[in-house]
């Protein structure tokens, strides 16, 4: 988990289950960087938020003839 932000809140929950949310994330969305995860704990559910890091943005120009 380097350089992944974790937060947990509303409970505790395992390391592998936090593992197994990283890697869903790059599974889901190769080409994205992840750069950290807030989890809220409500019971047995979980709500998950995810950052990644932005994307320089180039402009595309079209020229009509």
């Amino acid at each position: 988990m380097t350089n992944i932000n974790i937060v947990v809140s509303g409970g505790h929950i395992d390391h592998r289950e936090i593992e197994a949310y990283i890697q869903r994330a790059k599974e889901n969305y190769p080409e994205k960087h992840l750069t950290g995860i807030e989890i809220a704990v409500d019971g047995a559910f979980v709500d998950l938020t995810y950052h990644w890091t932005s994307v320089p943005f180039e402009r595309i120009r079209r020229i009509k003839p």
